[in-house]
């Protein structure tokens, strides 16, 4: 069984007994585990654990994530790695003995995957009989409970960008661009493809319909006056039978029965648009297939029975839209078209892209040579990217520790007068410790009020300390200056029911951290 405990802040102590899955860490009552402080982010970071390895992540978090003092994105870890939320410091180890005994004085919380079950009186024995996640390829099985979102971004965590990660191994990082950017060209060639073949298609279908009803209505304007009269021998179909893409051209009566071509005579077409468009005795064009148009054209006759206007035939044309109709030759033209108009584009973006990556490195790579050969100031850059900005500040931070060090002559003095006469002129409770021994070198006499110290404690080791609770937030302040030496490192803690605010800093001897000053600040509420 793994145990998450924490070290310090309104915590200290406190520990969390975690399974294989994943979990969320933050201030906000959403996250798995929750961790009351103001500098963690409220979603901060997510745990992972999976075959006996721990990963953590940090979820872009305001304050970061570090191991061992050192900011991490995404990192495995270790036993004895110490983790740190911004200000809290936890660990994650195996305590198999430590969890037994608080189960059964009902002080360890029951953490179940999704937010956390806490329960300080009861806890529930896991179940052996439950289903324990299988894996497949080394991956991570999926939890269940994790929602659509959970899921596939553990997935593209733990299954893809591995492998993605994996082809800058294999070949130069500017191919590996450029094969995305391939398969972006591709994508988008098809993709734009088939749209415009779809508008060329409708386009031809718009035409052929017009092309269609312009014949149909130009044998009504030749051949009227011939209906008109009767003479249907004169019906001339031969400029309409002519046109290309004309499948027929015909002229039936209102019954339905062909009057011409006169080859046809008396037949009745088995056409069952142009029965349809008779009965309606209107003009109409209408897809017949997907290749085939028709178009029927009303021949209106004047009648001495009514005296009026009278549909007395129709003009009808069947039309052949493949005359006019995009064919594949000119599909693969205008896919190539796209291809290539596709590949220029995508050439330009590949180029201003790669640039733009290699900028800052080869900027931060040049001042940083110089800066090693001359050292003159701290390197930066104004490239709006929290990940380079970072990169930038912990460089300066290495460098600026190396040139100390170079710089720094080396001697030995005994500063305990010096430590003594700080504390004593600190007007609250305050502390000295050595750094080399960790171990309690002064404090003034409100600190042995407090504290309950006395003069045989000077010399004490911080981990001898019998409070467990000042011993922990002791180590943790130590820890978080020697991480950020030149920060005042806040914490807080309860003594003898009084809540203090525990204020940190290191001072420097000749090369390294010699002491630390820790203040009591009586915290005031509200």
């Amino acid at each position: 069984m793994l145990v998450l405990k924490i070290h310090n802040g309104k915590q200290a102590g406190k520990e969390f007994p975690i399974q294989d899955g994943t979990y969320t860490i933050g201030r906000s009552e959403k996250a798995d585990i929750r961790i009351i402080s103001s500098q963690v982010s409220k979603i901060h970071a997510e745990i992972s654990i999976h075959n006996n390895r721990i990963f953590i992540k940090d979820l872009k978090s305001r304050n970061g994530t570090f191991i061992n003092g050192l900011q991490i994105r995404e990192e495995e870890v270790k036993s004895k790695d110490k983790i740190t939320l911004h200000d809290v410091v936890i660990t994650i180890r195996h305590n198999n003995t430590t969890l037994a005994n608080n189960r059964l004085q009902g002080q360890i919380p029951v953490i179940s995957h999704g937010n956390l079950a806490i329960n300080q009186s009861q806890y529930q024995q896991p179940s052996f009989d439950q289903p324990v996640p299988t894996t497949q390829n080394n991956n991570q099985a999926v939890d269940p409970q994790l929602n659509f979102k959970e899921k596939a971004n553990g997935y593209i965590e733990t299954i893809m960008l591995p492998g993605v990660y994996k082809l800058t191994e294999w070949m130069e990082f500017k191919w590996v661009v450029g094969i995305f950017l391939g398969i972006l060209i591709t994508l988008i060639t098809v993709l734009s493809t088939i749209p415009a073949v779809s508008l060329l298609k409708a386009s031809v279908q718009k035409e052929s319909q017009r092309r269609a009803l312009t014949i149909a209505k130009n044998m009504v304007a030749i051949n009227k006056t011939a209906i008109s009269q009767g003479t249907f021998s004169s019906i001339d179909l031969r400029s309409a039978r002519s046109e290309a893409g004309v499948l027929k051209a015909i002229i039936v009566d209102s019954n339905g029965s062909i009057i011409a071509p006169s080859s046809s005579a008396g037949k009745h077409p088995n056409i069952d648009f142009l029965h349809s468009g008779r009965q309606q005795g209107k003009l109409a064009v209408e897809q017949i297939n997907d290749n085939e148009i028709g178009a029927i054209v009303p021949i209106k006759t004047y009648n001495p029975n009514t005296g009026s206007q009278s549909i007395s035939a129709y003009s009808f044309v069947l039309y052949d839209m493949g005359s006019i109709a995009i064919d594949d030759e000119r599909t693969l033209s205008l896919y190539i078209q796209i291809f290539f108009i596709s590949l220029i584009v995508g050439a330009i973006l590949f180029y201003f892209l790669f640039k733009l990556f290699e900028f800052p490195i080869t900027q931060i790579n040049s001042q940083l040579d110089k800066e090693l050969q001359n050292p003159m100031g701290n390197i930066s850059l104004k490239f709006n990217l929290d990940i380079i900005q970072k990169l930038i500040s912990n460089i300066n931070s290495s460098l600026t520790r190396t040139q100390n060090n170079q710089d720094s002559q080396t001697f030995s003095i005994d500063r305990s007068a010096e430590i003594n006469n700080l504390v004593q002129i600190i007007g609250f409770p305050a502390i000295a410790i050595l750094n080399n021994s960790q171990s309690i070198t002064a404090f003034n006499d409100v600190a042995a009020e407090v504290l309950g110290f006395t003069n045989s404690d000077i010399g004490l080791r911080v981990d001898a300390i019998t409070d467990q609770a000042l011993q922990l937030n002791l180590q943790d302040l130590i820890q978080q200056c020697l991480v950020n030496p030149a920060q005042l490192i806040n914490n807080q803690l309860e003594i003898s029911g009084t809540q203090f605010d525990l204020m940190g800093q290191a001072v420097y001897g000749s090369d390294e951290i010699e002491y630390f000053i820790i203040s009591f600040i009586q915290h005031e509420v509200g």
